[in-house]
C-alpha cells in the first residue's frame, strides 16, 4: 500500500537470476505506478523497454556512445515559483559542468578546479549573465559544453595556472577520437511525459568506452534528480526510478553515490527507487564486490522481492541478508516457477507467483528468450 504512509520509505530491491521473471517483475510494477498516476524513469543498459516506452507513449532518449548525444550540463531549466528551488538553478549548472570536468579527466588538481571555474566565468560574461539576475541566465541555453572547452584552451593559451594540463586531458574528448560523445547537445523535457528510459548501454571490456559511458551516465542521473525535485515542487504527481541490471550501474562508483543520495532521500521528494540485480553481493558494502549504493538501497528498501538464484549467488543472500532459515530454504525451491518471495518492512513473508495475461507478457518480452518461454 503505497499511499498508507505518504512520507514512508518506498523503495523496491529485486533480486533473481537471469529468466526467473525479475525484469517481468519490474516492467509489471512500472506499469502498475503509471496506471496510478506516477512519472517513472528508468535507466535501460540493454534497451529492453523500449517496446513498453513506445506503448505508453512515453520519452526514449538514446545516450549511448554510438548515438553522440548528451545532456548539456550547461542548460539552465526553467523557473518553477519556487524562490529556492529557482534561485539555485545557476548553481546547479556550475556543479555540473565541474562535476563532468572532473569525471572526464579523472580528478582535478586545484589547479585544474580553478581553470574550469574560470572558463565557465568567461562564458557567462560573453552570454551576458549575470549571476543576481535570474532573467539573464536562460541566454545561457545557447551554448554548449564545447563552448566552455573553448574558453578552457583560450585560458592554456593565456598561461592559466591549470588550464593547459586540463585543456590536454580533455582534448581526446572534444577534439579526438571520443569526440563523438558530445556530438549532439539533447535537451531532455521530461515534464509531460508519463515514462521517460534513458537508453545508456555501456561497453564491455573497453575502458576507454567505459570511462565515457560513466560520464554520459552522470549527466542522465543529474537530468533525472533535476526532474524528480521539479515534481515535488509542482506538487502534482510522484516519481519513480527504475535501475534494471543494477549492478552494471553500481559498480560505476559515480552512479553508486547517486544510487545512494536517491535510496535515503527520494522518498522525502515524493518518490521511490525500484533496482533489480542478479548479483546480490553488490548490496552490501562489507561483502565482496559490495558498494556504497547498493548498501543504502538495501538499508532503505520497504519491499524486497526475491526469486530463484545461483548457487553462489543465494550464499552471499545468505550471509549478509539476515533472512529466517525457513526462507533461504524456499528461495531454492523457487526455480523456474515464476514465484518470488516478497518482503515487507514490519509485516514479514509472502510467498507469490507473478501471473499476467499473453498480451501483457508480450509487452514485456525479454530480447534474446525465446517466444515459447517467455509466454509460461
Amino acid at each position: 500500500d503505497l499511499e498508507r504512509d505518504p512520507e514512508g520509505n518506498k523503495n523496491f530491491v529485486v533480486l533473481g537470476a537471469s529468466g526467473e521473471g525479475k525484469s517481468t517483475f519490474m516492467k509489471s510494477l512500472l506499469t502498475s505506478l503509471l496506471l496510478e498516476g506516477y512519472q517513472c524513469f528508468v535507466f535501460d543498459v540493454d534497451g529492453e523497454y523500449r517496446a513498453l516506452c513506445d506503448y505508453v507513449g512515453g520519452l526514449w532518449v538514446d545516450h549511448t556512445l554510438s548515438s553522440g548525444r548528451y545532456v548539456d550540463p550547461l542548460r539552465v531549466p526553467p523557473p518553477l515559483g519556487d524562490p529556492n528551488e529557482d534561485a539555485a538553478r545557476l548553481d546547479h549548472v556550475l556543479n555540473a559542468v565541474m562535476r563532468t570536468a572532473s569525471l572526464l579527466a579523472g580528478g582535478l588538481s586545484p589547479a585544474e578546479a580553478n581553470a574550469a571555474d574560470r572558463a565557465l566565468m568567461r562564458l557567462w560574461e560573453e552570454c551576458g549573465v549575470d549571476r543576481g539576475d535570474q532573467a539573464t541566465w536562460a541566454r545561457l541555453n545557447a551554448r554548449r559544453l564545447h563552448d566552455w572547452y573553448a574558453r578552457l584552451k583560450g585560458l592554456a593559451g593565456e598561461g592559466e595556472p591549470g588550464a593547459e594540463m586540463l585543456a590536454d586531458k580533455l582534448w581526446r574528448f572534444f577534439e579526438g577520437a571520443q569526440s563523438r560523445m558530445f556530438a549532439v547537445p539533447d535537451d531532455v523535457d521530461c515534464g509531460g511525459r508519463p515514462l521517460v528510459v534513458f537508453h545508456v548501454a555501456q561497453a564491455v571490456n573497453n575502458e576507454l568506452e567505459e570511462h565515457t559511458a560513466a560520464v554520459k551516465m552522470s549527466l542522465a542521473l543529474t537530468s533525472v534528480w533535476d526532474a524528480v525535485r521539479r515534481n515535488r515542487i509542482r506538487a502534482d504527481r510522484w516519481s519513480a526510478v527504475f535501475c534494471d541490471e543494477g549492478q552494471r550501474l553500481l559498480l560505476d562508483p559515480n552512479a553508486s553515490r547517486f544510487v545512494n543520495t536517491l535510496a535515503t532521500t527520494i522518498r522525502k521528494w515524493n518518490g521511490l527507487l525500484v533496482l533489480a540485480t542478479n548479483k546480490p553481493s553488490v548490496l552490501w558494502a562489507h561483502a565482496r564486490g559490495g558498494t556504497e549504493g547498493g548498501s543504502g538501497l538495501w538499508s532503505n528498501s520497504a519491499y524486497k522481492v526475491i526469486f530463484w538464484l545461483e548457487d553462489a549467488d543465494m550464499r552471499a543472500v545468505e550471509e549478509n541478508a539476515e533472512l529466517p532459515a525457513p526462507v533461504l530454504a524456499t528461495i531454492r525451491r523457487l526455480r523456474r516457477t515464476h514465484r518470488f518471495v516478497l518482503r515487507v518492512l514490519d509485516k514479514g513473508f509472502d510467498v507469490l507467483r507473478l501471473s499476467l495475461p499473453a498480451e501483457e507478457l508480450a509487452l514485456y518480452r525479454t530480447r534474446g528468450l525465446a517466444e515459447g518461454r517467455q509466454a509460461r
